[in-house]
């Protein structure tokens, strides 16, 4: 705590504490470091602080940790609670407490320093378990699981818990909970043993696969494995037979059946051609019976026979099966046929694999007509029960001849024979077109389609045709081109004249005669290539006056301007023509032509202006029809001074742009200085206001300083004008009490503090006495009373409503007050 003279204002450097300022005292509350502070005091009559009045070194103790473990006992058991962290402890109840219920104790530590806290230990009651157990039915001798429930471990009083009685019987169980209390109730599982039945049943030996019938006996009813009492094993076999009483109790015997082993035997298929016997032989027995009647068989199509033997050891007898393939004869046909004299001809039968010739062979050549024989034998072996005959006619041969002859190369000479009814040609056709004088060579064939023994000869002298060239070239579009050609006498052109003017790239053909009257195989060609001529386009445009427009051409290398130049600036409307030359040289066919249009600009005019910080500058533009603004709008209102952009255009799109120049003058600095912002009713405040030239009141007052003196709490008001006439507003909050039961103090050393101040109704209250403190509202209406000490108590009278409140300590020197502000808002 410092203290100082006079009426102060303190504030606390080199640090951010809590601290209450009453009078002229000071006292810093509850740092949350351990720190150094430098107090100030302000004298209201001095220009600044004072120097520093007093240093104060705060050291901060920490509170002890407590801690201490909960618990859980059994009914009618106790618990110790056994803290930590602190020096020593004392105990709502305990340290060693036997509840009969669910409790919580407080459990307070004091650490070496005096500082104290506390913790919270629960202690609860664990139930006591109630145990259950499973009853059960068995057949005798078996086992049954005792299955207890309801606590956490169990003791079985008379077995268990797997028990195996040979009578019905009781068992016994107790139980404890896994906080180790025992179970309220003993258990009782009641096992109830029924009798089984003694089973028995017959064996014996049959043959392999021969049916056995079981006949068991001792049970009411009964199962088998394979689920029948009619068995048929093919070795030897052991059956497990299970009896049933009428209690359910079941009992099961194991009963062997021996299977005699059957003769192996075995016969193998067999296959022969229609007609022929076939032998059964069988193996592996004695004493075989055929299904046939006999082992000699002569099937006429694929049939089975059945061969039954018995075994010379025990009797049994097996089946064998053997299956005889019958193979059909072969039918042999063959086609007869015609053949030139000289010619050969092929048998070819059908109906067999292989075949055998009255001739030798499948092939002959008869000079005369001639018949043959042929048999055949299948793939299986089977010969055919009789030979196919054919007969072979014999035609004689034709005699060709031919005439010669001569043409011009590149010409055809057709061919004209005689002697037959049709021709075949060396050349491939009757129309020959040799390049050299060549011979040919024809055969023919007569109607019946024998061809001549020998070949006619023709003679062809053929005449070379004339080798023409002729010369190619290029020009531009529009030009001419003449074709000079060489190699005959007389020429034909493609185009009908040796002088051609193509509008595009053009092939054109030559052909000549030569002095015998043969013409050129092939035309000479001219590949005449055209460049075309470039076509240009320009850009027509529209210009505002005082503008230039670019001519710009495309579709050549190089241009030439009507104008000079592609750049313009005509003052009203203007055609240009422009001629291009590409990069060949070729020239435009025709100029193309670039329209300039010009259309008027507008001249704008605008203002310029001042304003106050805050107000609205109206740009008022004039010449155009329309406006656009840099500022987007034409009210602007700047905070500094700023210029703008006018655009003005007309309809026909043209503009042109001027600059607005706005000039803002800052507003005033209104300062309200009083002398109290608190004041009880008829006290008088004095309020003080720079920052301007000129003032006005909302008391209508226009000097510096006012005295006021308001009935309740007020705001007051003043408009400030400045050099520059612009104006604005300051406030002023005075906030006034009725002060009813309160005193103010007189200066002293032994004041009362509340903190912090202001508070939301929970505070501390620093006394510097023993006494009666009460609190008070406004009104002297009695809030809070109670009986204090020298030093810090805390007050809790959160819920209390918004306001100004007195507390005063009546004690040995007599009253003390102080004066506090409480706020909901700063919960």
């Amino acid at each position: 705590q410092a203290t100082a003279s006079g009426t102060v204002t303190w504030y606390i450097k080199y640090a951010c504490p809590t601290y209450v300022a009453t009078g002229n005292s000071v006292v810093i509350n509850a740092p949350s470091t351990a720190n150094v502070y430098t107090i100030h005091a302000e004298n209201s009559n001095a220009c600044g602080a004072t120097a520093p009045l007093a240093t104060a070194m705060v050291t901060i103790e920490a509170l002890p940790s407590i801690t201490a473990a909960s618990g859980t006992i059994c009914n009618g058991n106790s618990f110790t609670i056994n803290p930590s962290g602190a020096a020593t402890y004392s105990f709502s109840s305990g340290p060693v407490v036997s509840p009969l219920v669910n409790t919580t104790y407080t459990v307070f530590g004091t650490s070496v320093n005096g500082c104290q806290n506390k913790t919270t230990v629960t202690v609860s009651i664990a139930p006591d378990p109630t145990i259950a157990v499973n009853n059960a039915t068995i057949c005798n001798g078996s086992s049954v699981n005792l299955i207890p429930s309801g606590a956490s471990t169990y003791t079985y009083l008379n077995g268990g818990p797997v028990v195996t009685p040979s009578v019905s019987d009781s068992y016994s169980i107790t139980g404890k909970s896994i906080y180790g209390c025992p179970s309220t109730n003993t258990a009782v599982a009641n096992i109830v043993v029924l009798q089984t039945p003694t089973v028995s049943a017959n064996a014996g030996t049959v043959c392999a696969g021969t049916p056995f019938v079981f006949t068991p006996s001792g049970a009411v009813s009964y199962s088998i494995t394979g689920n029948s009492m009619t068995v048929s094993p093919l070795s030897n076999t052991s059956y497990t037979i299970k009896g049933a009483a009428s209690n359910g109790c079941t009992h099961s015997v194991v009963s062997q059946v021996v299977a005699l082993p059957l003769p192996t035997v075995s016969i193998g298929n067999g296959t022969l051609c229609s007609g022929d016997a076939y032998t059964l032989s069988p193996q592996g027995a004695i004493n075989y019976s055929y299904s046939s009647g006999s082992p000699v068989v002569n099937p006429l199509s694929q049939t089975s026979y059945t061969i039954t033997g018995e075994s010379a050891v025990n009797g049994c007898t097996a089946q064998a099966v053997a299956s005889l393939s019958v193979y059909p004869l072969p039918v042999i046909s063959v086609s007869g046929g015609t053949l030139c004299e000289g010619a050969t001809f092929t048998l070819n039968p059908s109906g067999a694999a292989s075949y055998t010739y009255s001739s030798g062979s499948s092939t002959v050549s008869p000079n005369l007509t001639t018949s043959y024989s042929v048999t055949g034998t299948s793939s299986l072996g089977c010969i055919s029960a009789s030979a196919a005959v054919v007969e072979l006619t014999v035609y004689p041969n034709p005699t060709i001849s031919v005439s010669s002859g001569t043409i011009c190369e590149g010409n055809t000479f057709t061919l004209n024979p005689s002697g037959a009814a049709s021709y075949t040609y060396s050349s491939g056709s009757s129309t020959v077109s040799p390049n050299l004088t060549s011979s040919y060579s024809i055969t023919g064939t007569s109607s019946l389609g024998c061809i001549s023994a020998s070949a006619a000869v023709a003679n062809v002298t053929v005449y070379p045709a004339p080798i023409i060239s002729v010369n190619s070239g290029t020009l531009c579009e529009g030009n001419t081109f003449t074709l000079v050609p060489s190699g005959a006498i007389t020429y034909t052109y493609s185009g009908g004249s040796s002088t051609v003017s193509p509008s595009a790239t053009t092939s054109f053909s030559v052909i000549g005669i030569d002095n015998i009257g043969c013409i050129s195989l092939n035309p000479a060609v001219a590949d005449v290539t055209v460049f075309p001529a470039p076509v240009i386009s320009v850009n027509s445009g529209t210009i505002c006056s005082g503008s230039s427009f670019t001519i710009i051409p495309s579709g050549a290398f190089t241009y030439t301007y009507s104008g000079n130049t592609p750049v313009v600036s005509p003052a009203t409307t203007s055609s240009y023509s422009v001629a291009g030359t590409d990069v060949l040289g070729c020239l435009t066919l025709s100029p193309a032509i670039s329209m300039v249009s010009v259309l008027p600009s507008p001249t704008v005019s605008v203002n310029n202006g001042t304003i106050c910080l805050g107000e609205v500058f109206y740009i008022i533009p004039s010449g155009a029809d329309s406006y656009t603004y840099s500022s987007i709008s034409a009210s602007v209102s700047p905070l500094t001074t700023t210029s703008y952009t006018v655009t003005g255009a007309f309809s026909n799109g043209c503009a042109s742009s001027e600059i607005v120049n706005v000039t803002v003058h800052p507003l005033p600095t209104l300062t309200i200085t009083g002398s109290t912002q608190l004041l009880c009713v008829g006290e008088v405040a004095t309020l003080t206001v720079d920052g301007a030239n000129s003032y006005t009141w909302n008391t209508n007052s226009n000097f510096t300083s006012i005295e006021v003196s308001p009935p309740s709490s007020e705001t007051f008001s003043v408009t400030g004008v400045d050099a520059n006439n612009c104006v604005d507003t300051a406030l002023y909050f005075l906030q006034v009490d009725v002060c009813s039961g309160y005193k103010e103090p007189e200066r002293s050393n032994t004041l009362i503090q509340a903190y912090p101040n202001p508070n939301a109704g929970v505070f501390s209250v620093q006394s510097p006495l023993d006494g009666f403190l009460r609190i008070v509202d406004v009104n002297g209406k009695l809030i809070f009373g109670s009986e204090v000490k020298q030093g810090v108590t805390q007050i809790n009278l959160a819920g209390i409503s918004h306001g100004v409140y007195y507390l005063m300590i009546k004690g040995s020197v007599g009253l003390i007050n102080c004066k506090m502000i409480v706020d909901p808002d700063l919960r």
